[in-house]
């Protein structure tokens, strides 16, 4: 293990702003009804996951708005339900 000096450090990032992201804008631009292929189930749950927490969090609006999960053909899709 190498000890490196003088490596300045980064700013941090707080916040939202770290999540506004592709995965952000496409949980805001999806209508119900919509939904989103994952061929690897963990990026599903990921988006999953994210759009939970902004529900919880009523993040910018998202307190009206469901998500879920479900095994299709070839992946997994994530859907708006509400």
């Amino acid at each position: 293990m190498k000890i490196d000096k003088n490596i300045p450090l980064p700013k941090k990032i707080t916040g939202s702003k770290r999540l506004e992201d592709e995965t952000h804008s496409v949980l805001c631009e999806m209508e119900v009804g919509d939904s989103v292929f994952h061929q690897i189930k963990e990026d599903g749950a990921r988006m999953r996951g994210r759009a939970y927490s902004y529900t919880k969090k009523n993040y910018k609006d998202f307190g009206d708005k469901d998500f879920t999960i479900r095994e299709c053909e070839g992946g997994y899709r994530v859907f708006r339900i509400k």
